[in-house]
C-alpha cells in the first residue's frame, strides 16, 4: 500500500455495544456501514452477547488514510494495537469525525423512531447534546436517548440556532408533530 492520494470513497464508523460500555469500535469500510455492522454482528466464537449499534458513520474520501489518522489521534486510548477498540466517549469520536470533510451517513429504513431520534439528537455538537440532557429535555440510557419534553427540545434547538425554517429533517418533523405544529 502506498501513501499516494486516492480517489476512493468509503465510511469511517463508530460502533458501540452495550456489553462493552467503556469501549467503542472505530474503523472504516468501503461498503455500506449496515453491511459492516451485519458482519460485526455475525455469529462466531468471540461475538459479544449483545449486537453492535452504529453510533456514527461518515462518508469520506481516502477512508484508509483518515482511519489511520483517527487511530493515531486516539492511540493512547486504544485497548490493543491490533484491534480497533478504544476507551473513549462517543462525543470525542463525534468531535473528530465532525472535523473531517465528508457527508454524515444516515439510514432511516429499519430504524425505530427511538433509534432515529437518538441519532438525530446526537448529530448535534456535543455541547448541544449535553445541554439537552442537563435541561431534562432528554434522558440518556447507554446508547439511546428518550425525549421527555419535546417542547423543551424544540425551544433549546431554536435558541441555539439549530431549528431551521422551513423544517427539513425527519427528526425536526417528528418533534414538530409531537409539539402540535403543522408540518
Amino acid at each position: 500500500m502506498t501513501d499516494e492520494p486516492s480517489s476512493e470513497h468509503g465510511y469511517l464508523y463508530c460502533f458501540a455495544n452495550e456489553s462493552m460500555p467503556d469501549l467503542l469500535k472505530v474503523g472504516m469500510t468501503v461498503r455500506d456501514p449496515l453491511k459492516r455492522l451485519k458482519e460485526a454482528n455475525s455469529s462466531n466464537t468471540w461475538k459479544p452477547p449483545t449486537p453492535y449499534e452504529i453510533l456514527y458513520a461518515k462518508r469520506v474520501k481516502n477512508p484508509r488514510k483518515k482511519e489511520r489518522l483517527v487511530h493515531e489521534f486516539f492511540g493512547r486510548e486504544r485497548v490493543n494495537r491490533k484491534r480497533e477498540f478504544f476507551r473513549i466517549s462517543h462525543t470525542e469520536v463525534y468531535s473528530v469525525f465532525n472535523k473531517l470533510e465528508g457527508r454524515w451517513w444516515s439510514h432511516h429504513h429499519g430504524q425505530t423512531r427511538t433509534d432515529y431520534l437518538t441519532n438525530y439528537l446526537r448529530s448535534f455538537p456535543p455541547r448541544i447534546y449535553r445541554l439537552l440532557i442537563e435541561s431534562g429535555a432528554i434522558d440518556e440510557f447507554k446508547h439511546s436517548s428518550i425525549v421527555r419534553n419535546f417542547r423543551r427540545v424544540r425551544r433549546i434547538l431554536k435558541e441555539q440556532g439549530y431549528w431551521t425554517t422551513p423544517i427539513k429533517s425527519l427528526g425536526q418533523k417528528y418533534i414538530a408533530r409531537r409539539c402540535g405544529e403543522i408540518v
